[in-house]
């Protein structure tokens, strides 16, 4: 299994780090509204998602990969948390609790993908 999780977990990296590109808007909408350079959060972000995914096809990288994925993806906690501090029913769909809560879910999914890959590369 894991070496099926590797390297789709690669793949997932690298098609969401293009989306990065492809859906610059949408992803800074994701950015909280206090932080600076939102456009350059998101293309830094969304290269850093690339060179990691690259990095989980080579066994002797998978490791650092998976791990600095993990900080990665748990640094988009802040995002997601500050969306719960926004919560309202009406209004942008991003914002509304059933949402929310998926967006804090599927977040820590991901995040427990790549700590169990870091776990198994050891």
């Amino acid at each position: 299994m894991y070496d099926v999780a590797s390297p789709a977990f690669g793949i997932f990296l690298i098609l969401v780090g293009c989306s990065h590109f492809l859906f610059r808007g949408y992803f800074r909408g994701l950015v909280p509204s206090w932080m600076p350079a939102k456009t350059v959060l998101v293309i830094a972000s969304g290269a850093t998602e690339i060179g990691l995914g690259a990095m989980m096809f080579f066994p002797d990288l998978r490791f650092a990969a998976s791990l600095a994925a993990v900080l990665l993806i748990s640094g988009y906690m802040v995002s997601h948390l500050d969306a719960a501090r926004q919560m309202s029913t009406d209004g942008d769909l991003l914002l509304r609790p059933p949402v929310v809560a998926a967006r804090i879910v599927v977040n820590l999914g991901y995040i427990a993908w790549a700590g169990l890959i870091a776990w198994f590369s050891l």
